[in-house]
């Protein structure tokens, strides 16, 4: 990083204000540019005055005016130095108006704010061969943090450098201190994530940082921000980890990759989850029989399969014919598979097409009723080429004679014997 070459020194470029400055402010905090803050993240820059001294510039939080009241959340952070030069001071600590909250040593600065504020501080007098190191602790692990006051977290914490009208930011671990010195931070190490696609909310996806290179060291950590809260949610040794998104969207992962000399890259990714979706069809129907007669029911079986990633509902229509045999909705979870059944009562005859959802079970042939409860008859057909007794004239009982008398069958058939032999002798 190098650092803001401001036209003003760093105290006016920082331009703090309470009621008791000169340009006085009931907001308490920093009135310089503001593209050196962030709403609810830390800034921290070397700022180079028109006369050349240095200065370690810290801000936290950005000025909210709309947010007013007694009632706002407090954010909380504490930071502690180590290496800093004997010949420089802190020139500015934000606050400084009486009885604050605050407190300060040289090496030491615990923060509490409202969330409609600032705060921050400057150290004047960086030396070429300055070795500074800012151990920070955030929230609710900074000194002043009250479990009984409503808290608004700091989520993000970055180094910015370049020109003062848009400087650039490197992100940095909230986990770990940064060690501000002369010469390179590790450029060796370069951080590479990308995510394995998209994914649907509730199913995992692949975050990869193997591309990852370092040519002065080895990777041995890969911290996991699946959110980019600035909160590390996981750590491990392996490049590679999933993890499942509840919530369909555009997300932003962010990965820290520390390797064996202790330094430290980052790199994010952007994640679409999208929403679940079903995919149900029918995959088998089937009738339990094929011919029945007109009024009978017959059962029709319908399978149905999720094919998708998400639970969901679909109509299932029984098609008989030209006509609708009944209506269904049919849930099926992802991934299952379902099994539906219709009685059908058949009510014309003829053949007709089954189907559910387009999905054919055959032909059903539907016939008329067999009547029951008749009385018991028997027709006897006159055999082929057989003179018939009586021709001449004569009644006479032959074969083809029906007897309506249930009790006479077998009298019937002797009868019907007899007859035939004395045609034959004859």
């Amino acid at each position: 990083v190098s650092p803001i070459h401001g036209d003003t020194n760093v105290v006016d470029f920082y331009d703090y204000r309470t009621p008791y400055t000169n340009s006085s402010s009931w907001a308490y905090g920093y009135f310089g540019p503001k593209a050196f803050t962030r709403e609810n993240g830390s800034t921290m820059f070397l700022y180079q005055a028109p006369s050349g001294v240095t200065s370690l510039v810290m801000i936290h939080d950005k000025m909210n005016k709309s947010r007013t009241g007694d009632n706002n959340p407090m954010s909380t952070v504490t930071f502690g130095f180590d290496g800093l030069p004997s010949s420089g001071q802190w020139v500015l600590m934000d606050d400084t108006y009486p009885h604050r909250d605050d407190r300060w040593s040289r090496t030491r600065l615990d923060w509490i704010w409202a969330g409609s504020r600032t705060d921050g501080g400057v150290f004047r007098g960086v030396s070429g061969d300055s070795k500074i190191t800012v151990t920070p602790s955030w929230n609710d692990d900074a000194t002043l943090y009250n479990p009984q006051l409503k808290h608004e977290p700091v989520t993000s914490w970055a180094f910015l450098s370049g020109g003062s009208g848009s400087p650039s930011a490197t992100e940095l671990d909230m986990g770990s201190p940064v060690t501000v010195r002369p010469g390179t931070c590790g450029g060796s190490l370069q951080a590479s994530l990308r995510a394995a696609g998209t994914a649907s909310a509730g199913t995992p996806i692949t975050l990869d940082a193997s591309r990852s290179s370092d040519s002065e060291g080895t990777p041995t950590k890969y911290r996991w921000d699946y959110d980019d809260d600035g909160t590390v949610d996981e750590t491990t040794t392996r490049p590679t980890t999933t993890h499942t998104y509840s919530k369909p969207g555009e997300h932003i992962a962010r990965v820290t990759v520390v390797d064996s000399n202790g330094h430290t890259a980052s790199a994010t990714t952007p994640v679409t989850v999208e929403r679940t979706k079903a995919d149900i069809h029918v995959t088998d129907v089937s009738l339990d029989r094929k011919q029945v007669s007109k009024g009978e029911n017959v059962t029709v079986t319908a399978t149905f399969e999720n094919t998708g990633d998400g639970d969901g509902t679909i109509p299932a229509v029984l098609a008989v014919g030209n006509s609708v045999g009944a209506r269904k909705r049919v849930h099926v979870a992802a991934g299952k598979t379902k099994t539906v059944t219709y009685t059908y009562e058949a009510t014309a005859t003829g053949k007709q097409k089954v189907a559910v959802n387009g999905v054919s079970a055959g032909t059903l042939a539907v016939g008329q009723p067999t009547t029951t409860g008749e009385a018991n008859t028997t027709t006897h057909a006159k055999p082929a080429g057989e003179t018939t007794p009586g021709s001449n004239g004569s009644h006479s009982f032959g074969p083809n004679v029906v007897f309506d008398h249930p009790g006479m069958s077998g009298f019937v058939v002797a009868v019907i014997l007899l007859g035939a032999a004395l045609v034959v002798r004859r």
